[in-house]
């Protein structure tokens, strides 16, 4: 059943959408708000020029839109450009607020090199999945943290390689596709308008070519 629904939410977004935006090309640092930890500078964690979106990794935070969106497709693509198994960041959807720690309310799509496509909810927001990929527990930065791995690694090897990264965010189910893979489909997610952030976390990530396709 819940498969069933979500090749219905993909084909209603593929029919539905109304607007479309590229989030990186022809902005600057001044379209978005961001939240850094350890007083961090926003200029010297990213830097935006010509459409492409290069995070540092420390200290953590995040860059986020001031729009809110709430149904939508978001199309991204995503390199690793130095050899580090901790090069790691994270695209936050329906951000709302700032929590008590680090992590805020929303959802996010895992960045981390090798775990593309995990999928995790904090402060209560719930991210349910087949119960052999779902776990719950307590986190000191992301409070009732609900955890759903991927099904599978589609991510292209090398410091050289883009990959696209696609999310459709509809209703209560969120789809992850790598690389042309659905590999991740939560449900029961909370279904609020929210922020699109890009993660700042502990290794050199590029984002590019991010458009948003809203229902």
């Amino acid at each position: 059943m819940k498969k069933l629904l979500c090749l219905l939410v993909l084909g209603l977004m593929a029919n539905s959408a109304t607007g479309q935006e590229n989030l990186l090309e022809g902005k600057t640092l001044a379209d978005f708000g961001y939240f850094l930890a350890d007083n961090g500078v926003q200029e010297e964690v990213f830097q935006l020029a010509d459409g492409v979106l290069k995070i540092s990794g420390t200290p953590m935070g995040w860059l986020e839109t001031k729009k809110d969106y709430k149904n939508f497709t978001l199309k991204a693509e995503i390199r690793y450009p130095e050899e580090n198994p901790n090069a790691n960041s994270g695209l936050f959807l329906r951000l709302v607020g700032r929590g008590p720690a680090f992590l805020p309310p929303c959802v996010e799509v895992q960045m981390k090199t090798g775990n593309i496509g995990d999928v995790f909810g904090f402060w209560g927001y719930t991210v349910l999945g087949d119960a052999a990929r779902a776990k719950t527990k307590e986190n000191a930065i992301g409070g009732k943290m609900h955890t759903l791995t991927k099904i599978r690694c589609a991510q292209k090897p090398g410091t050289d390689a883009w990959n696209q990264v696609e999310i459709t965010c509809f209703e209560e189910v969120v789809v992850v596709r790598v690389n042309g893979v659905i590999v991740n489909v939560a449900y029961g997610v909370q279904n609020v308008p929210g922020k699109i952030a890009f993660q700042s976390e502990g290794g050199v990530v590029w984002f590019r070519n991010a458009v948003v396709t809203e229902e």
